[in-house]
């Protein structure tokens, strides 16, 4: 049972560190996960070794493309209704 407890807290950490990995240090991600830095450390690295971070990376740049890409396409649609 304690292997299996272990598990969810590790999955829990790693969505942790994905949703706010931009946003926190390794101090500040360990704080909210409740474990020591090592620990964050050593999930950071287990996930980009498991390809977790690269396809992290590729969603947040295409995902910050998209927004920039609508926000551009907005604001033709709004200089050509001035016109």
């Amino acid at each position: 049972m304690s292997q299996n407890v272990s598990k969810l807290r590790q999955k829990a950490g790693l969505q942790t560190i994905e949703k706010n990995i931009l946003f926190m240090t390794q101090e500040e991600l360990a704080e909210e996960c409740g474990v020591d830095r090592k620990t964050i450390q050593r999930d950071i690295e287990k996930w980009r070794v498991k390809g977790g971070f690269k396809r992290f990376l590729v969603k947040e740049f295409f995902e910050q493309l998209k927004d920039q890409l609508k926000q551009e396409g907005e604001e033709q649609q709004t200089n050509t209704e001035a016109v």
